[in-house]
């Protein structure tokens, strides 16, 4: 009976643990509400300021996924009395050493050193995002990025054309806008072109 007992208390801890880990994960691929997100529609002059004229600009290839925090798996961990399976099939996400881009992988980068192709870059970018259209997404899977220099100002754009959305960090600020997926084909080719990996999912 007392084995009966625990291995149906097992199935229920494992169970509850799977819905919390789909539950975080959701959570994180999702726009966050706190941000205010899109209280203007297009990247702010500020922005846009740097990027024309950065000393660096920098295009990044991102993992979509971002690996579960510590504190997520160890709370799962915590549900079951045996706890050595769980830590071995979870090896690999506390080992994840990769550099990380506001939480998610860096599977590559590139600068973008020649003038034409930066415009070019750019141009898309601001096109794209005047040219929105479409209602507010739900959801938040960035694939690119980009990082760009000026002085000691700096921009930082996580781009994710699959759900539309740009987010941006300059001086210490966090804003959202609306993005079309027209400009995600030229930055694919720049970072293929590079030899920078694209992420797969």
């Amino acid at each position: 009976m007392k084995a009966g007992l625990k291995k149906w208390i097992t199935i229920v801890g494992v169970a509850l643990g799977a819905w919390l880990i789909a539950f975080a994960v959701f959570n994180r691929r999702q726009t966050p509400a706190e941000d205010s997100p899109y209280k203007h529609p297009a990247l702010s002059k500020a922005t846009r300021a740097i990027l024309d004229n950065s000393e660096t600009f920098v295009l990044v290839s991102i993992d979509p996924m971002p690996p579960f925090p510590e504190n997520h798996i160890d709370s799962l961990t915590n549900l079951f009395n045996d706890k050595e399976e769980l830590h071995t099939n979870n090896a690999q996400s506390k080992k994840d050493t990769r550099e990380r881009f506001h939480d998610y992988p860096v599977l590559g980068r590139t600068e973008i050193k020649d003038p034409k192709r930066r415009s070019e870059l750019l141009k898309a970018l601001y096109r794209g995002v005047r040219k929105f259209r479409g209602g507010v997404p739900a959801c938040f899977e960035p694939r690119h990025g980009i990082i760009a220099n000026r002085g000691t100002n700096k921009v930082e754009l996580v781009i994710c054309f699959e759900c539309e959305q740009v987010a941006e960090y300059a001086d210490g600020n966090h804003a959202w806008s609306l993005m079309s997926k027209a400009p995600r084909e030229l930055f694919n080719r720049t970072l293929s072109e590079a030899g920078v990996p694209l992420a797969k999912r």
